[in-house]
């Protein structure tokens, strides 16, 4: 697969955001992103991107904090966050896409953390939850539905993380998440059927559910699974469903469909995902002027364009391997990202402009001694590195034209990539 952009270290610190009363602040956080020319807005993103939600705020929204402390550089936050999100799942009744939001939040923290961010209690409680949900009718819409399964396939991970010989992959026959995987591989199938538009080259936003129904348009709920981490369709499907969604004029949504997330958000991902370009460009743009509805999902989707690593993720990433790709931003000269969490281990990335190309050193802050193997694309190459706590990566990547487009290889296989 082919991911995204690089960057790099930060020294400004920042008081982390205000949690409610029972949840406290555990240090101050490291700004994380910086850039030359400066962008004002990274630092009015990061007062609240990590901030917990009300009590009674919807589920997706503890799912955006938890992103938002996630790259922070704060596994502790996270964690909290979650814990509060669990409250909220267990006192009053929550959609079926709306409870899988809170899983697929306990998987990237788990991604990020290497740690579990509850026990095993929790995860059961986890469990009971997406019983309920999963018995519920299939969902109206397929932004509901691609999420629940998305949700399905997420809790699966969660309850093999300590299985002996598990290797994140989507198709696991064995093991305590299996049941689960079987269900949501089939589940993922039916809405498939009920929503692809061969003609059109992209899924419904309202599953026909075997009723004959004109073809129609794309809305910008069609983003939504793939920002929340759903990257599993059959053959190209989802490459061919993000470009022709992303080129094709979009009909109105309310907000509230959009679970927090805004247009250009949703935009910024989905071309991050398929490699940059001109829209990716003028995504990035965008979401830095319009960021102040989401802050978690924002600052997520910002450093998922410039690093192309993803946080927000989910069945068919190969976990054990951190994926890189160099970006820097139309203007910027140089760009400092301090602490990217991956796998249990932190990185530093650093980008700088050098004439057509742009430098780039990776450095693995911790000390672990397990290995970790990074894939870098430079745009030219795919490089390959194992690196332990203390090592460094340098190379250089290509600063693509606008027009350049990369195809991202999905499809039915792409979780060995």
């Amino acid at each position: 697969m082919k991911l995204h952009a690089i960057v790099v270290v930060a020294a400004l610190l920042v008081g982390s955001a205000p949690l409610p009363s029972q949840v406290s602040p555990t240090a101050a956080l490291v700004l994380p992103l910086r850039t030359e020319p400066p962008l004002p807005a990274i630092e009015r993103l990061v007062a609240t991107a990590g901030a917990a939600p009300a009590a009674d705020a919807p589920l997706s929204s503890f799912a955006a904090a938890c992103l938002g402390r996630l790259r922070l550089g704060d596994g502790d936050g996270s964690r909290l966050v979650l814990a509060l999100g669990r409250e909220r799942l267990t006192n009053g009744e929550h959609a079926p896409h709306a409870v899988a939001w809170l899983v697929a939040a306990h998987l990237w923290h788990r991604r990020a953390t290497g740690t579990q961010a509850t026990s095993a209690s929790g995860l059961a409680e986890l469990s009971t939850a997406m019983e309920r949900a999963a018995a519920r009718p299939s969902a109206a819409t397929f932004a509901a539905e691609s999420l629940l399964v998305h949700g399905m396939f997420c809790l699966a991970d969660l309850l093999d993380a300590d299985a002996e010989g598990a290797h994140h992959l989507p198709q696991r026959t064995e093991g305590p998440g299996a049941r689960w995987t079987a269900r949501a591989v089939e589940r993922q199938f039916e809405l498939e059927r009920h929503s692809w538009q061969p003609g059109r080259g992209h899924f419904r936003p309202h599953p026909c559910r075997g009723d004959l129904a004109l073809p129609e348009p794309p809305d910008a709920t069609l983003l939504l699974p793939a920002a929340a981490g759903m990257l599993l369709a059959t053959g190209d499907r989802l490459a061919r469903h993000l470009q022709t969604v992303l080129a094709a004029p979009l009909v109105a949504t309310d907000e509230h469909a959009l679970d927090g997330f805004r247009e250009p958000l949703l935009r910024l991902v989905a071309s991050s995902q398929l490699g940059g370009g001109a829209e990716r460009a003028e995504a990035w743009t965008t979401a830095l002027a319009d960021h102040t509805a989401a802050p978690g999902f924002a600052l997520d989707a910002l450093l998922f364009a410039v690093t192309g690593a993803r946080l927000a993720s989910g069945a068919g990433l190969d976990e054990r391997w951190l994926r890189l790709r160099p970006w820097l931003p139309p203007g910027l000269q140089r760009l400092e990202v301090p602490h990217l969490l991956a796998g249990g281990a932190t990185f530093a990335l650093q980008l700088r402009a050098d004439g057509e190309r742009a430098a780039f050193v990776i450095t693995r802050l911790d000390q672990g001694r397990a290995a970790c193997t990074l894939v870098v694309d430079d745009g030219a190459a795919q490089h390959l590195r194992i690196v332990r706590g203390g090592e460094s990566f340098a190379g250089a990547s290509a600063r693509p034209q606008p027009e350049a487009q990369h195809q991202l290889p999905l499809g039915g296989d792409h979780g060995r990539r």
